[in-house]
């Protein structure tokens, strides 16, 4: 039941803006407030979904909400009164992040120090206390509080706020705390490595990082080759490339054992390629692998080797040197590269060869459906069409709702008729049979199955019967919480309001409090930088990087961004995505390279793991968004028409 409450309470975000003059007004209306605000698409859904939601929980909602009117009204002490008698074990996830952070201020207003440093130093039930500290901008007021007592804990926090450098106080404070704990210590590689990913935009970061490098002041590890790999990663993320390179050429004329001459050899090619100099770079490693070999010793430079083969078009040479890697080793890895470099050299004999192996597993294990969904392709460009059409029906059949399963559907279905699926009273609607295309008709097939095919959500399966058909389980799997925010902010900026929501699930699941690693913050996972360009695109003057965190202004700048996107890459939905998640300018490196490429190849050609998945999971969440919504198979992928006006050139 915890995991029913867990999911229902996502629906009802509540983001009040309180005002002294609204105090009063709030507090006699705190029992109706959360249906009064709410802002959801469906009142009756809404209405439905509460009835599942435990009463014990209900109740500590309302507390919390007790608590942080008291808090605003200046009643610190009655507040806190309130906070010792929740439960928060039986608190949303959103609630809770409220709580500790009310509770933090009632801490720091009525001077409890002891408390303070006790959470410091605790593990809270969601993350580590500090995280929250960091995601609210209270670093200064902790150093205030408690001054340099807590040094190893500061140190944590300073790391999370330095993501927003320079654009928060907060984050100016924590580089200061970091410079002037390391003015002649020995720094941590964490600590090294983070603000070396700083460095490349800011000058003064890099001059300080590259200051302790050349001091030999970085505590690399213990291990010599693991000091020369992280020393090298360093110079390459601050773009030293030509101090790598001098480094490395005098030490490979030394003697040395195969394994560290290789890994020299492979951190020259890569600075080579870093500066523009493909042509050297390939070179330089073929020539290692001439004198040195290869074998095992050797596996990574070889690797890359094939790598830079593919980058600039032999893909022929890349499969011939990627089936012998695979020889030596049998990882998925070299799996998949075997395969991915024979089909993209033409060679569909060798690639059916390869898929068709019983130990071949795809490249993504979270995707099951990519290997069958691959050797798909490869039987249907060779003509072997029966064949094809078998694997095609045991995608839909085993993973109904995943992202091959669009792919397989937008094969077989014509161009007008993604649009119009299902008719009044959920029947299907039936096609006319037509020579030119093939006999497999997925609306008609589709229909007599269910609404949805594929996983379930086991946690809400055993509070509905007939679980796939279940339009309430769907809307609750699949909500659309700020509803009104997202609607006004999609029709403004000229896009699918649904496509926003498929971009939030999967990057914070609908959580107002998410901050990842790298700094991205609130419902859209926009970076401060980000935020700060988009600020003064659209003259918002006043944004500040915590603005972030405030649902609205979060969904308006991340429909703008996703607006931009889509008209920068002329409505190509795939590379909008995967640009959203890993930058223009990657993807501009990875469409360079597959410029011709059909949609899904470029998707599996994405070098970095966390976009490829992104990319898949954003437009599985909208093909399903459409279905439960529109009543549509699938989404138009290309989204050619109803794009914002006037595109600048220029994205961030």
């Amino acid at each position: 039941m915890k995991y029913l409450l867990l999911l229902t309470n996502l629906l009802f975000f509540v983001s009040p803006g309180y005002s002294s003059s609204l105090i009063q007004e709030y507090v006699t209306t705190i029992d109706g407030f959360r249906s009064s605000s709410d802002n959801s698409a469906d009142g009756n859904q809404r209405d439905s979904i509460r009835s599942f939601s435990v009463s014990r929980g209900q109740a500590n909602d309302r507390m919390v909400d007790q608590m942080e009117v008291l808090y605003y009204s200046g009643q610190f002490s009655k507040s806190y009164e309130i906070a010792k008698k929740i439960k928060t074990k039986s608190l949303s996830t959103n609630e809770y992040i409220k709580f500790l952070y009310l509770r933090h201020r009632l801490h720091v207003s009525l001077g409890m120090k002891r408390k303070i440093s006790r959470n410091l130093l605790r593990v809270s039930r969601e993350t580590k206390y500090f995280h929250f500290l960091a995601s609210r901008d209270e670093f200064l007021d902790i150093k205030k509080i408690l001054g340099q007592k807590y040094k190893s804990q500061f140190e944590k926090i300073a790391l999370k706020l330095i993501s927003d450098y320079p654009f928060t106080d907060s984050s100016m404070e924590s580089f200061k705390f970091l410079t002037d704990k390391y003015t002649k210590q020995v720094i941590p590689y964490r600590v090294i490595a983070k603000l070396a990913r700083i460095g490349t935009r800011f000058p003064e970061v890099k001059v300080w990082v590259k200051r302790a490098v050349d001091e030999g002041r970085v505590d690399y590890g213990r291990r010599l080759d693991r000091t020369r790999s992280r020393r090298i990663r360093t110079l390459l993320r601050l773009k030293e490339y030509d101090q790598v390179i001098s480094e490395m050429s005098p030490k490979l004329e030394k003697k040395g054992n195969t394994q560290t001459k290789s890994n020299m050899i492979l951190a020259k090619t890569k600075a080579l390629l870093a500066k523009g100099d493909t042509q050297t770079a390939l070179e330089t490693a073929s020539e290692g692998l001439t004198s040195l070999g290869r074998s095992r010793y050797t596996l990574s430079l070889w690797k890359y080797y094939a790598s830079l083969l593919s980058k600039i078009g032999k893909f022929d040479l890349a499969s011939q040197e990627q089936t012998r890697i695979y020889e030596v080793n049998r990882s998925r890895y070299t799996g998949w590269r075997s395969f991915w470099f024979a089909y993209r050299s033409g060679d569909l004999d060798l690639a059916e060869k390869i898929v068709s192996k019983r130990r071949f597993r795809a490249l993504d294990r979270k995707h099951p459906a990519m290997k069958t969904y691959w050797k798909s392709k490869v039987l249907w460009d060779q003509g072997n069409k029966q064949k094809a059409l078998v694997l095609d029906r045991s995608i839909l059949e085993r993973w109904g709702d995943s992202y091959y399963a669009t792919l397989v559907m937008k094969r077989h279905l014509r161009p007008q008729d993604h649009r119009t699926i299902f008719s009044s009273g959920d029947k299907i609607i039936p096609i006319s049979e037509s020579i030119t295309y093939p006999s497999f008709d997925v609306r008609r097939w589709f229909g007599s199955q269910s609404l949805l095919v594929g996983p379930r959500l086991k946690s809400l399966e055993k509070q509905f019967s007939n679980i796939r058909d279940n339009t309430l389980y769907w809307e609750t799997k699949y909500p659309r919480p700020y509803y009104n925010s997202v609607a006004d902010a999609a029709k403004y900026w000229g896009f699918d309001p649904l496509l926003t929501y498929s971009f939030m699930r999967a990057e914070s699941f609908y959580n107002t409090h998410a901050k990842s690693h790298v700094g991205a913050r609130g419902l859209m996972q926009i970076m401060p930088y980000t935020g700060h360009n988009i600020s003064r695109e659209i003259s918002d003057s006043s944004f500040r990087p915590t603005d972030l965190f405030n649902p609205d202004i979060s969904i308006y700048y991340g429909s703008f961004y996703i607006s931009k996107l889509l008209n920068y890459y002329k409505g190509n939905l795939f590379q909008a995505v995967a640009a959203y998640n890993a930058g223009p300018l990657k993807v501009d490196e990875w469409k360079a390279r597959c410029e011709l490429c059909p949609d899904d190849v470029f998707v599996d050609s994405i070098p970095f793991r966390e976009t490829r998945r992104y990319v898949k999971k954003v437009l599985k969440n909208y093909t399903l968004y459409k279905r439960i919504y529109e009543s549509k198979l699938i989404p138009d992928l290309f989204m050619s028409e109803g794009l914002a006006a006037n595109p600048s050139k220029k994205v961030y």
